[in-house]
């Protein structure tokens, strides 16, 4: 119903950016050709010599259109959402750093593959960084995932004193877990390494479950023009 149709699009937009002291304050807001409205607004703070901190609010009219628009978002276009980001970075000696985020959002329309209108979820990710030097960096992250989805499911009925069987599409809660391990360490001005072991989790209702490793090993030689 909301999409786009036609073959001429027009946006006009404002952007701005204050530094004030320790503060960075940015935004952009813009409008289509159909009166829909994308807007994004934050601020970034060092709130001391070791931690910073960021707060990102963002919506996305149903029928804002912008095909060229890489805006901040959840979904893979900035259409039909709306949420608040929330992130902080913290070094706790020289060698050692500690992030994370929490994301909250919020699609007002349907959208793919799931249908009910307005869903909701939240994201969040935590991470813990060793570097001790230039050429070497380790962590670990965990990384939680919480949105509804469409799943097909079996439903019993009865015709004419007959029990039969079919299937329906029902909203459930969709959850992700995902846990990285990265090392990358420079051995040489030549070769360098990279190993990854991730392990990630699929649960709807927290009953259906399914899950699964993934181990990379990445080796690379720079020489010159090679």
């Amino acid at each position: 119903m909301y999409e786009f149709s036609g073959v001429e699009n027009l946006l006009t937009g404002l952007h701005y950016s204050y530094n004030y002291q320790n503060l960075n304050f940015f935004g952009e807001i813009a409008r289509s050709s159909s009166a829909g409205i994308g807007a994004v607004s934050g601020v970034l703070e060092s709130l001391g010599k070791r931690t910073d901190f960021s707060i990102l609010f963002r919506k996305y009219d149903r029928n804002f259109h912008s095909f060229y628009a890489n805006g901040f978002s959840e979904n893979s276009r900035n259409i039909n959402e709306t949420g608040l980001y929330l992130g902080v970075k913290h070094s706790l000696t020289k060698t050692w750093a500690v992030a994370g985020y929490f994301d909250y959002f919020q699609f007002p329309w349907y959208r793919y593959l799931v249908d009910k209108q307005p869903t909701l979820g939240f994201d969040y990710l935590g991470r813990i960084t060793y570097q001790p030097n230039k050429n070497l960096q380790v962590f670990f992250q965990f990384r939680q995932e919480n949105k509804e989805e469409n799943t097909k499911t079996t439903e019993i009925y009865y015709e004419k004193g007959k029990e039969k069987t079919r299937e329906i599409t029902v909203i459930r809660d969709r959850t992700r877990k995902v846990f990285i391990a990265n090392l990358d360490y420079k051995i040489s001005k030549i070769w360098n390494i990279q190993t990854r072991v991730s392990y990630s989790s699929y649960k709807f209702d927290g009953q259906e479950f399914t899950q699964g490793f993934a181990i990379a090993q990445d080796v690379n030689a720079d020489l010159g023009k090679l």
